[in-house]
């Protein structure tokens, strides 16, 4: 009886096990690092949303239509906490929280098609943080809603229309977090114009779920500002966007030094396998050589440059190759309506960032989800031929290729803290201010200190008045009521590309008088930005140890 229930629920159990141990880890994990840049533009971008601000017209930044799945949560955490004080932190133990839903749900309903490897692939997608940022972001949830929609869609077997709908939807939003995955809903449209491509029992009600969120979008952008503002804000916005100019291929190909070598052998294999009429008989042989490759990305990965985002990506080379020795649908919608979207939002997104491989292997997480059930449904097919070599040495080969998996994101998620040293290097407590609660090192935390000290004649404006921080922390903003007098909170402050920032400030200003800031503060390494104000504006300025701020006069 007790083995009969153990066969039966394994798969449960090890999922709980390693769900419950990621968490733990992960929450654990959360109190380390500081609030950088990045992951506090994430939280004030929300922030002025839910201030009032209107996306595109008052905020240019293209990476900023994530926000308004977030503003509601800053509000009430802030009412919740009575102000901003820890507010980073709370946020990473919500992204925690979120993460973990997302991984119940996955494991619900792929644990049909491979329980085990349903296990394992939510436990993947529990432990994955795009660049080690526990944050809800355009990164992060991009990848939530697409991998949910794609769950949904593989997997659906009853009321099929409002599930497809509700897909739609979740597919609208992960394009909202990636605008350039556009891409994907254009692909479905031909295939739906084909018509024996695409039904229209699909196609409709996953319209109606893109449609319906587009409402409240434009809902949300038109109640706060006009037309003419808002097509102003979004022909500035797209010529300021920062692009990478690497091409996606490019971005593969030298990904790590022994990626050309990598990827010619995974060509070759794919021409055989392509060409062979009895791949099916062989595959064994086709799994056990692609992932002995996915396996030399990894190691690869390991000894030139550690990353976390890295190691979501060559699990997905192997996908291919169990599909195309299998045959079964299952296997072919898994690959469709997941791996492939996974992929097309890794193209997607380096097209709209600079972060070249970094945000291709981030978004390949979605294709990882796929990646995994298919390969521990290829292992179960395989187990029955074990005593042979070739089904042999390829279980073996899958083995290694899942546990170097989660073995990597475990031990990176631990040990990789975004622009810092390991945890155990990060010693001193922040005890105020919206870093409050977290662990640093001594010299951010003096530098933290000061600038927090600094900006305490910031802290007691208005909620009407605004202000500028013209500073690498971002954060700063979470620390004023105020709210924000600029284009964005991510400004470009490096040499050579702050003339353009100051340009963009100064035709935000002519746009838009009333966004002009009451307060301004300058980080004492931009003194050029105090030059500009002051020679445009009318200032007083009066200097503090990490800066100026400058009161409107």
């Amino acid at each position: 009886m007790h083995r009969l229930i153990w066969k039966k629920h394994r798969a449960d159990f090890a999922f709980a096990v390693l769900a419950v141990l990621a968490v733990l880890l992960l929450v654990a994990k959360c109190r380390y690092g500081f609030g950088y840049y990045d992951e506090s533009f994430y939280l004030t971008t929300a922030q002025r949303f839910w201030q009032g601000d209107a996306p595109v017209a008052q905020e240019w930044n293209l990476a900023q239509f994530f926000a308004l799945f977030t503003a509601p949560l800053v509000g009430l955490v802030e009412w919740l906490q009575g102000g901003t004080d820890g507010i980073i932190l709370t946020f990473r133990y919500l992204y925690v929280a979120a993460q973990a839903l997302a991984a119940v749900f996955l494991y619900w309903r792929l644990r049909r098609l491979a329980p085990l490897g349903a296990a394992l692939a939510a436990v993947a997608f529990l432990l994955f943080a795009p660049y080690n940022i526990s944050a809800l972001s355009y990164n992060s949830l991009g990848i939530f809603f697409l991998t949910l929609a794609g769950t949904i869609v593989v997997t659906m077997q009853h009321h099929q229309t409002a599930q497809t709908a509700a897909a739609g939807v979740l597919f609208a939003a992960a394009v909202l977090c990636c605008p350039f995955l556009t891409v994907a809903y254009i692909l479905l449209l031909i295939l739906w114009l084909r018509r024996r491509t695409l039904p229209t029992a699909f196609f409709a009600p996953f319209t109606a779920g893109v449609a319906a969120l587009a409402v409240v979008f434009l809902t949300i952008v038109f109640t706060r500002t006009g037309p003419i503002l808002f097509l102003k804000g979004l022909k500035t916005m797209l010529q300021s966007t920062d692009r990478s100019s690497e091409s996606f291929g490019a971005g593969l190909l030298f990904c790590t030094p022994a990626a050309p070598v990598l990827f010619a052998l995974l060509a070759v294999l794919t021409v055989v396998c392509w060409r062979d009429r009895a791949r099916r008989e062989h595959g064994a042989w086709y799994l056990l050589l692609s992932g002995l490759l996915a396996i030399g990305f990894q190691i690869s990965f390991w000894l030139d440059s550690p990353y976390i985002n890295f190691f979501m990506f060559s699990i997905n080379l192997c996908a291919p190759f169990a599909v195309a020795t299998a045959g079964q649908e299952t296997d072919r919608r898994l690959l469709r309506w997941l791996w492939a979207p996974g992929m097309i939002y890794a193209f997607a997104i380096s097209l709209a960032s600079n972060q070249k491989f970094y945000a291709i292997s981030s978004a390949s997480t979605v294709a990882a989800v796929a990646s995994i059930v298919l390969l521990a449904r290829a292992f179960a097919a395989l187990w029955h031929q074990r005593q042979q070599n070739p089904a042999r040495g390829a279980l073996i080969v899958l083995a290694l290729v899942l546990a170097v998996q989660l073995g990597s994101e475990a031990v990176m998620r631990w040990y990789g803290v975004f622009w810092q040293e390991e945890p155990a290097k990060l010693t001193v407590l922040l005890e105020e201010g919206p870093e409050a609660g977290i662990y640093t090192d001594a010299e951010l935390a003096a530098e933290y200190n000061t600038m927090l000290a600094d900006i305490e004649p910031l802290r007691t404006l208005g909620k009407e008045q605004h202000v500028l921080f013209v500073s690498r922390h971002s954060w700063l903003y979470l620390a004023s009521p105020a709210r924000v007098g600029g284009f964005s909170t991510w400004m470009q402050l490096n040499d050579g590309i702050r003339e353009k920032s100051k340009d963009q400030l100064g035709l935000y200003y002519d746009r838009m008088p009333e966004k002009q800031p009451d307060a301004v503060f300058v980080e004492s390494k931009y003194p050029d930005v105090v030059e500009f104000f002051c020679g445009r504006y009318d200032y007083t300025v009066t200097e503090t140890s990490s800066g100026w701020i400058l009161m409107k006069a």
